[in-house]
C-alpha cells in the first residue's frame, strides 16, 4: 500500500519502520521543518520495550537509559504515599527505563529511515479528503496523495478535526508542570523515580534518564504549576527543594529560569479514532496526564497493534482497522480513566482531597494484591489482549 503518516513523533516514526519494512511505500509528513522531539525525560514501561525490540533497537536505547526499578512518592514530611515496584509483578523479572526523550525520538527517526521511509517536514496538514482514487492529505502547498491508508499521530495537542467534530475530545488539565534536564543528585538512587508532594498543589519529581555527555546521571525533573496562575520563580523552586527536600535541591543550582520549560496535559479521547481509511493512533487519539508514565508506551504499543493487523494479507483493510481498534480500546480506556482519577488527587487545591489522598494511601497499599495491581498499572500490563501483545523483555 501506499501509505501516509502524519506526524513524527514517537507513534508515527514506530508505525512508519514497521510498515515499510512490511514491504508498503511509507511518507512520513511532520509540519516541524526539521526532526525534534518535544519534552524531556519519559518512563519506558515493559510493553514498550517489547515494541522496540521488535524494531532491533531496544539495546541502544537501553544502553542510554535508567533501569527503573521503583517509583517512590512521599509526602514533605517523608510518609509513604506510593512505593511501586516492578519486583510485585509476576516473573518473568521487568523494569521501566528513564529515557531522554532525544535519544529515543533519534533512535526511531534512524530506524524510520533506514526501513526507506519518505520524511516531508515543514508540512502543515489541515485534514484529508477522500475520493475515488484513495485520501488525501490536505496542507497549505496543495495535496499530498492519493494514499490508500493515512495514519494520523500528531500528538495531545493537535488541533485535528477539533473537538466540535464529534470525532475527538480533548480537554486541558487545569494543571501541569515545569520541567528541565539536570544531573541527578549522587545521594538519590538512580534507579528510582523519586517524587515529594506537599499537598496537592506542590509536587517534584526527578526521573534518572541515563548517562550525559559527561558521564554523569541526568534525570528529568518536573514541578507542578496551574496554568491560570503566573509561573513561580526559579529561585521559588530552589527556596522550596531546600526546606522540603534538601537532597535534591543540589540539582538546581546550574540551572536558570530559561532552561525550564512548560508541560500542558490533555485528556484526549478519539470516539472515532477509525473514519473509513484513516486512524487515529498514540496522543491524539487518547492523550493522558503522564501521572502513570504511560504516553509513550500507549503510542508505541498502538504502532505494534496496527502493524500487527495490517500484516494478515488474507484481510481487508476496513477490516484490519476494526480489529485494531478492537484489540487496543480496553488498554486504552483503562490507562485513560486510571489517569483522570489519579490527576486530581495528586495536582489540586483541595486541601481536603489531598489529606484524604495522604491518609488512605497508605492503608490501601497494605491490601491484599493491592501492590500488585499498582504495579501492574505502572508496567502498562492491565487490559492488554494477551493473544495479541508483544512478550515483554526479561532483565532485573
Amino acid at each position: 500500500m501506499n501509505i501516509a503518516v502524519i506526524g513524527a513523533g514517537i507513534g508515527g516514526l514506530a508505525i512508519s519502520a514497521f510498515l515499510a519494512r512490511a514491504g508498503h511505500s511509507v511518507t512520513v509528513l511532520e509540519s516541524f521543518p526539521e526532526p525534534r522531539p518535544v519534552g524531556a525525560g519519559l518512563l519506558l514501561q515493559p510493553p514498550g520495550q517489547a515494541v522496540l525490540q521488535h524494531l532491533g533497537i531496544l539495546e541502544p536505547v537501553a544502553a542510554a537509559s535508567s533501569t527503573i526499578s521503583r517509583l517512590q512518592s512521599l509526602t514533605h514530611t517523608g510518609r509513604t504515599l506510593l512505593d511501586v515496584r516492578y519486583a510485585h509483578l509476576a516473573p518473568p523479572a521487568r523494569h521501566g527505563l528513564g529515557v531522554r526523550r532525544a535519544i529515543l525520538h533519534g533512535t526511531l527517526l534512524n530506524c524510520s529511515r533506514h526501513a526507506g521511509v519518505k520524511h516531508l517536514h515543514g508540512i502543515q496538514v489541515s485534514g484529508t479528503e477522500a475520493d475515488a482514487t484513495g485520501e488525501w492529505v490536505l496542507s497549505g502547498d496543495g495535496r499530498h496523495g492519493p494514499y490508500d491508508l493515512v495514519i494520523i499521530a500528531t500528538g495531545a495537542r493537535s488541533d485535528w478535526l477539533g473537538a466540535d467534530s464529534g470525532r475527538r475530545r480533548a480537554r486541558r488539565y487545569p494543571w501541569g508542570c515545569l520541567w528541565a534536564t539536570l544531573p541527578l543528585p549522587a545521594t538519590l538512587d538512580p534507579a528510582v523515580l523519586h517524587q515529594r508532594c506537599l499537598g496537592g498543589r506542590f509536587m517534584a519529581g526527578l526521573l534518572p534518564t541515563g548517562a550525559g555527555a559527561d558521564g554523569q546521571t541526568t534525570a528529568a525533573f518536573y514541578w507542578s504549576v496551574r496554568h491560570d496562575r503566573p509561573l513561580p520563580a526559579l529561585d521559588e523552586i530552589r527556596a522550596w527543594f531546600s526546606h522540603y527536600w534538601p537532597e535534591a535541591a543540589i540539582a538546581l543550582q546550574g540551572i536558570s529560569d530559561t532552561d525550564l520549560s512548560v508541560a500542558v496535559y490533555y485528556d484526549v479521547w478519539a470516539r472515532k479514532p477509525v473514519v473509513g481509511r484513516t486512524v487515529m493512533i498514540g496522543d491524539v487519539a487518547h492523550g493522558t496526564s503522564p501521572q502513570l508514565g504511560q504516553g509513550c508506551t500507549s503510542a508505541l504499543l498502538d504502532a505494534y497493534r496496527l502493524a500487527s493487523c495490517l500484516a494478515e494479507l488474507s484481510t481487508p483493510v476496513d477490516t484490519a482497522l476494526a480489529t485494531y481498534r478492537k484489540h487496543r480500546a480496553g488498554h486504552q480506556r483503562y490507562i485513560r480513566y486510571a489517569s483522570i482519577g489519579l490527576t486530581p488527587v495528586f495536582q489540586t487545591d483541595n486541601r481536603l482531597i489531598a489529606g484524604m489522598r495522604d491518609f488512605a494511601l497508605g492503608a490501601l497499599s497494605g491490601l491484599p494484591g493491592a501492590r500488585a495491581l499498582a504495579a501492574r498499572s505502572l508496567a502498562s500490563d492491565v487490559c492488554l489482549k494477551e493473544e495479541k501483545a508483544p512478550s515483554a523483555p526479561s532483565g532485573s
